[in-house]
């Protein structure tokens, strides 16, 4: 009689137990609530708190006139002259200011910031998502300084529902690709100091406008 190998018994052990499930331990298990406790603040408060945990610069706006004299003023302290906007909306929005955006761009020309709007912010991980439908996300790891311009309606609680508003949004023509801004690129050395990234922006700045 051959004897019987330690594979083989690993694999009637496997047969069996597809036959012979084991009963649900926790059938009263909730799959479906959140994980996170609930927070009583605005979702708006709780974005930018978590926002700039991350290093991210927060700038609230009552309105879109505010964000556009706010970004003219940072404009103006960076004294940055290389700006692109691929966003027409955005563009047009800055057409009586003065400020030029350059719509073309190639693969390592030096930009001072890359300004762009996003699909939404995560309220719990103070993330901003950002999709290759709306701008060019390699353009986000070329600036040294992001900027982006969002409004409080685009405001989710959680990751779960990123991906059913993306859903809503492109149907069955989804984006190419999906990208997480958590703060601006960081290392750390061995010494545990915190340096700038060398992949990805230095800087974030969050324009948001309040609609209410």
């Amino acid at each position: 009689m051959s004897e019987i190998t330690a594979k083989e018994i690993l694999l009637k052990r496997v047969r069996q137990a597809l036959v012979e499930k084991t009963k649900n331990p926790f059938p009263n298990l909730e799959l479906d609530s959140s994980v996170y406790p609930e927070f009583d603040a605005d979702l708006a408060v709780e974005f930018a708190e978590n926002f700039t945990k991350a290093k991210g610069s927060f700038i609230y706006n009552i309105h879109i006139f505010e964000a556009i004299d706010n970004f003219i003023t940072l404009n103006e302290n960076k004294r940055w002259t290389k700006l692109v906007c691929k966003d027409e909306v955005l563009t047009k929005r800055f057409a009586d200011t003065g400020i030029e955006f350059q719509k073309n761009h190639k693969t390592g020309d030096f930009i001072d910031a890359f300004i762009i709007t996003c699909e939404c912010l995560v309220s719990k991980t103070g993330s901003i998502v950002i999709t290759t439908k709306q701008t060019n996300i390699e353009l986000t790891d070329e600036s040294p300084c992001l900027v982006v311009f969002a409004y409080t309606h685009q405001i989710v609680r959680e990751m779960k529902e990123v991906f059913t508003l993306l859903k809503n949004r492109y149907g069955n023509n989804p984006p190419r690709f999906v990208k997480w801004l958590s703060g601006p690129s960081i290392e750390s050395t061995i010494e545990m100091m915190e340096l700038p990234g060398s992949r990805g922006p230095v800087e974030i700045f969050l324009f948001l406008i309040d609609e209410k």
